[in-house]
């Protein structure tokens, strides 16, 4: 099945996500027609922009309000935290570096987030710094260290270590999709551009 385009009310714009669907049998049987399916072609491009915007926005937002809070409760009762950390299975060497490192890099990260240049690092960064604390989780509930590692306070504070797994994975997939979004938007606009130059 084809479509003939020859006038299109543009008041219908339901009928762009028919061309979308079915942009390679679409024939344009005159100038106007052309001109009305390129702006519903356009409109379609641009409603689905706003909502990937919105989605990302709003994964950035949620990863932000994680690492405040994550670096703040670091901070605010940091004698807490080093103790915490004390007690963690990890070389002792690394302590010391981790109870200046770890809050630093979780603020780092909340700035990356927070402009649109580096949103980004941002969500890799978050992406990483999670998958790492999953992974982290996941290996003391397999019993992979002699002893079971304690809570570093934070969000889960009291919470059991599967339920810190499932947060850490679901924050983990959240990041990745908010950098696959955004680098795919990026791509999209990029083959774009290189499009028109070519036309022009």
């Amino acid at each position: 099945m084809s479509y003939t385009i020859k006038s299109i009310q543009i008041q219908n714009i339901g009928f762009c996500d028919l061309l979308a669907r079915n942009r390679k049998k679409v024939k344009i049987k005159s100038y106007s027609g052309y001109k009305e399916y390129r702006y519903l072609k356009k409109a379609t491009q641009i409603k689905k922009k706003m909502k990937k915007q919105w989605a990302i926005k709003i994964i950035s937002m949620l990863l932000i309000i994680l690492w405040v809070y994550a670096a703040g409760s670091k901070l605010i009762v940091y004698h807490v935290f080093a103790f915490q950390l004390a007690r963690q299975p990890l070389p002792s060497w690394s302590k010391p570096i981790l109870q200046w490192t770890l809050p630093a890099v979780e603020l780092l990260t909340v700035a990356l987030l927070s402009f649109p240049k580096t949103l980004n690092q941002g969500f890799m960064l978050s992406f990483l710094l999670l998958a790492a604390f999953t992974l982290y989780v996941g290996f003391g509930l397999a019993h992979v260290y002699s002893k079971v590692p304690c809570s570093c306070g934070g969000i889960l504070n009291g919470a059991s270590w599967g339920e810190h797994l499932v947060f850490n994975i679901v924050f983990t997939i959240l990041a990745f999709i908010g950098w696959f979004m955004l680098r795919h938007g990026e791509l999209e606009e990029m083959n774009g551009h290189a499009k028109l130059n070519i036309v022009e």
